[in-house]
């Protein structure tokens, strides 16, 4: 959208981030945690399309929270340290 408020850009931009997330960890998820992120996904998908702002700001924080469980933060490798950067 051109003319949109910037809570629902921001919001179909969570939504595309979460759906590539879970497209790419499909097989490493398991089945329950897989079905609740994408009810969740679309859910707030629905309320940027109503532009609801306080349950888009309520789902966005939950939505956060949930894939911040699963998705486990990649550690720096240690070779990375010691690598040079052209």
């Amino acid at each position: 959208m051109f003319f949109a408020p910037k809570y629902v850009s921001q919001a179909q931009e969570i939504v595309k981030n979460v759906t590539r997330i879970l497209n790419y960890r499909r097989d490493i998820l398991p089945a329950e945690a897989f079905s609740r992120l994408s009810a969740k996904n679309d859910e707030l998908a629905r309320a940027a399309k109503q532009r609801d702002r306080g349950l888009v700001d309520r789902l966005a924080g939950e939505l956060d929270d949930e894939i911040g469980k699963v998705v486990q933060r990649m550690a720096t490798p240690a070779f990375a340290k010691t690598a040079r950067r052209f």
